[in-house]
């Protein structure tokens, strides 16, 4: 699994990354494959078992990754809350 740097990352940025999965930001990650024709995003997080389980947030060529941002922090405000994430 690759780490890239956290930080802002654009649309056309998603759309340079290699094969593979990247984190873009705590919890939030893009996993290409195919040589680059399906990238989806995810959202990693650790149930009340401690098992790490993904929820898949869509395509990036179908959401915005503002959109994805914006629902990854209400998982995130719901995770803190509950313990789990819901969707």
């Amino acid at each position: 699994m690759s780490h890239a740097k956290i930080g802002r990352f654009s649309k056309k940025q998603i759309f340079e990354l290699p094969d593979g999965t990247h984190r873009l930001e705590p919890h939030l990650y893009v996993r290409v494959r195919g040589n680059g024709r399906y990238r989806n995003y995810f959202f990693r997080y650790l149930d009340p078992k401690g098992r790490v389980c993904d929820l898949a947030l869509g395509s990036a060529s179908k959401k915005p990754l503002s959109e994805v941002k914006q629902f990854a922090f209400l998982l995130k405000t719901s995770l803190q809350f509950s313990g789990k994430a819901s969707a």
